[in-house]
């Protein structure tokens, strides 16, 4: 199957009140740091707005809380089902 360009392969969307959500990268184009590159990206535009940003990740889900301590996210220990 040919890819699709028009297509997302990563996304996430950015919230009014600063918070990144919903982050999620297709199964075949994970691994190739496009999630950084988005999350990234739209933590540089909550900053430009004076907000601070900020995630929330399940517990159980290693994989994504790795990734945001990996930007530079930090734990807050606010909720104990979210990282």
């Amino acid at each position: 199957m040919k890819e699709n360009p028009s297509q997302p392969v990563s996304w996430s969307c950015l919230l009014h009140c600063g918070e990144i959500a919903f982050a999620y990268t297709m199964p075949e184009h994970r691994r190739k740091g496009l999630s950084k590159v988005v999350i990234t990206a739209l933590t540089r535009e909550v900053l430009k707005s004076n907000m601070t940003p900020y995630m929330a990740a399940k517990i159980e889900n290693e994989v994504i809380q790795k990734l945001y301590k990996k930007i530079g996210f930090v734990e807050d220990n606010l909720d104990n089902d979210v990282l």
